[in-house]
């Protein structure tokens, strides 16, 4: 479309956001020296998802090919899982193994949960670059606190 427009003689090019916008650039801004690349996700190959307010089954990305996938790994039994944390008992929801209600517009508030939780209980940690920095702000979310926010049962 941009093409045509500029063909057309404009520069005045508007794209609706989305999160695919939004995981382009954390991708590309982690990937210094690279641009323009496309983050994707091997389904195909995973045996676990956990998805916090994406709705993976219904609107999120190449959703038809998530459902194809994920319902063909569970019709050949091959070791799949799926938890899916969001507000509404949608599709995506009726499709995972558990469905886990969090209050709307808390899913980053799970998310810290979930990161203190094997920080501080299970010791995961990781070498990388501003790991610590999550460390600290994760602390913050207890599942106590988790809880009181989100209204998820520890």
């Amino acid at each position: 479309l941009s093409s045509l427009l500029a063909g057309l003689g404009s520069s005045k090019m508007y794209f609706m956001p989305s999160d695919a916008q939004c995981a382009s650039i954390a991708w590309n801004l982690s990937r210094p020296g690279r641009s323009d690349s496309q983050m994707g996700f091997d389904l195909e190959r995973s045996g676990f998802i956990l998805a916090i307010g994406a709705n993976a089954m219904e609107t999120w990305g190449t959703f038809i090919r998530n459902r194809r996938v994920a319902c063909s790994k569970r019709d050949e039994n091959r070791g799949f899982g799926m938890i899916y944390a969001g507000p509404v008992q949608n599709q995506t929801a009726a499709l995972a193994d558990s469905w886990v209600g969090i209050k709307p517009g808390t899913e980053a508030i799970f998310a810290l949960g979930l990161v203190n939780l094997l920080i501080s209980k299970y010791e995961r940690r990781i070498s990388a670059a501003g790991f610590s920095d999550l460390e600290r702000g994760a602390a913050d979310f207890s599942p106590a606190r988790v809880k009181e926010l989100a209204g998820v049962e520890p």
